[in-house]
């Protein structure tokens, strides 16, 4: 009869050292927030926050975020599920490796992907999408998601 109540208390452990996780990371100094990560992207390519690519590729986020449907971007794809670890009931994001390279023709997205895989290959952590942080793990040597706690709110 005790054991429920230690696989709870398991289960809310997990959630506190995965939360405690970002408090670090979003110290480090090679943390992005994703309006840092848009800023550098809108003054390398010059273009303007109402540019007709920087608001379609903002709204294929958008809708992809709000309604859980795939974002594909060059290398990799995001996708979503639900995962009892973190949610019962919101899904959330995973990588797809896409096994072609999915160039787009959307001058912010190019851009977008670039300096995504230049900041990967320096080491940071990349608040690429709202809420979502993606990284090189060294231990696993493959790129990982982290998802901010403000996700789930």
């Amino acid at each position: 009869m005790h054991k429920k109540p230690e696989i709870v208390i398991e289960k809310n452990k997990e959630k506190i050292l995965f939360f405690l996780e970002e408090s670090k990371m979003l110290q480090t100094n090679n943390f992005i927030d994703y309006n840092k990560f848009l800023s550098t992207i809108l003054l390398k390519t010059k273009l303007n926050s109402d540019d007709k690519n920087v608001l379609n590729f903002i709204n294929k986020i958008k809708n992809s975020l709000e309604n859980f449907e795939s974002l594909i971007l060059e290398d990799i794809t995001i996708a979503f599920l639900i995962n009892e670890k973190f949610s019962f009931d919101k899904k959330v994001p995973f990588i797809i490796k896409n096994e072609k390279k999915q160039p787009s023709v959307n001058l912010f997205e190019q851009a977008f992907n670039l300096q995504l895989q230049e900041l990967i290959k320096d080491n940071y952590y990349i608040e690429f999408l709202p809420n979502i942080v993606l990284y090189f793990s060294s231990n696993a040597q493959d790129l990982k998601l982290y998802i901010k706690k403000s996700y789930f709110n």
